[in-house]
């Protein structure tokens, strides 16, 4: 059996992406490493980057890691376990935006530290401003 990561996509915008991501380990499987969870290539118009502007998460046993994806990713936002729900308003001061250089594909990338006994799971809600 293997990790489950489910994406979807709640909101599709000109302009704007809201996705939902749903983790859960299989307690075999190990970390999620480089894990896509805004894929730039099936938003809808498809944007050269994005910028981050609000993430909620509920992570039990492990935490995350927020990267832009790029032949060195660059690292966003990390995503703490045990704090509860946690809720970031990124788009106050503009947002965190994809500076990302060489190799850069769009994505944003969720990488885990201690997502690997079974039960360890999450939920995120990202929303995206497509640049």
């Amino acid at each position: 059996m293997a990790n489950t990561v489910t994406l979807r996509t709640l909101i599709d915008g000109p302009k704007t992406a809201i996705i939902h991501v749903y983790l859960n380990s299989d307690g075999a499987s190990g970390e999620l490493a480089d894990q896509v969870v805004v894929d730039a290539s099936a938003l809808i118009p498809v944007p050269s980057k994005v910028t981050i502007e609000e993430v909620w998460w509920d992570f039990v046993g492990f935490d995350g890691l927020l990267e832009f994806d790029a032949t060195a990713d660059t690292p966003a936002w990390k995503l703490p376990a045990g704090s509860g729900q946690g809720h970031r308003k990124f788009y106050l001061f503009g947002g965190i935006k994809d500076n990302s250089g060489a190799g850069s594909t769009g994505d944003v990338l969720l990488t885990t530290n201690g997502f690997t006994a079974a039960g360890d799971e999450g939920t995120m809600i990202i929303k995206v401003r497509k640049d």
